[in-house]
């Protein structure tokens, strides 16, 4: 009985996950991309899941090379709260990147800028 409901537990939750959506929209240019790494771990005590958390330019998503990687994730030890959410500089890096690229932080500096 215990490997059914299992099984229809991990069916749902496949089906579910396979409808989240994976991009949102950051102003007019910019996309972030949070999709799934790979499949979350799920046990009894807690979930797990990694997401990319990567930013693109909405018109060139598919022909941005990466430029650098994300760095590895520390392991969270702690039990004691409910959630624990672990960020790194690289959504950071891949946003100004961009901005970077499409000259979002260009300025110009003139007699007229008092």
């Amino acid at each position: 009985m215990c490997g059914i409901i299992q099984d229809l537990i991990d069916k749902n939750v496949q089906e579910s996950l396979s409808t989240i959506k994976v991009e949102v929209q950051l102003g007019e240019f910019l996309t972030l991309d949070y999709r799934l790494l790979a499949a979350p771990t799920v046990t009894s005590e807690y979930y797990e899941a990694d997401l990319k958390g990567e930013i693109f330019w909405k018109s060139d998503k598919f022909l941005t090379k990466k430029t650098f990687s994300p760095p590895a994730m520390a392991t969270i030890t702690d039990n004691k709260k409910m959630v624990y959410i672990t960020l790194s500089e690289y959504i950071f890096n891949t946003m100004t990147y961009q901005a970077h690229k499409h000259n979002m932080l260009v300025f110009n500096l003139t007699s007229q800028n008092n």
